[in-house]
């Protein structure tokens, strides 16, 4: 019967303290947000790959590989004068985003166990 009582009452503890209010805000990716893969010097592809999104590098401008790599729902940039140029700062701005966040760990003991939360 305790051990009833106990996993209720850490199951019910657990709903409440659990609501989300610790999670860290998302940044915006901006131009980043469609690139499945984005490299900076190059980017390279050995195999099949099949990938979903597009595929850039910026400042660099070497992309090899495709094929036998296929691209689904988009294309590939390459040079800083390109989409991928644009990607690598709105990337390098959500970065900074989350550098400026402060992180939160919550901690509770329930009969000397200790859970912790972020």
């Amino acid at each position: 019967m305790m051990k009833i009582f106990t996993f209720l009452f850490t199951a019910a503890l657990f709903c409440v303290v659990s609501d989300g209010a610790f999670a860290q805000t998302a940044p915006s990716l901006g131009d980043a947000q469609s690139f499945a893969v984005l490299g900076s010097a190059t980017v390279t592809n050995t195999g099949p790959t099949v990938i979903t999104g597009n595929v850039g590098v910026s400042p660099g401008s070497a992309i090899t590989g495709f094929p036998p790599a296929t691209i689904i729902n988009g294309k590939l940039y390459s040079g800083a004068a390109s989409l991928a140029g644009a990607a690598q700062i709105s990337a390098l701005a959500a970065y900074a985003n989350l550098l400026t966040q402060a992180t939160t760990i919550g901690q509770i003991h329930v009969f000397r166990q200790r859970y912790l939360w972020r």
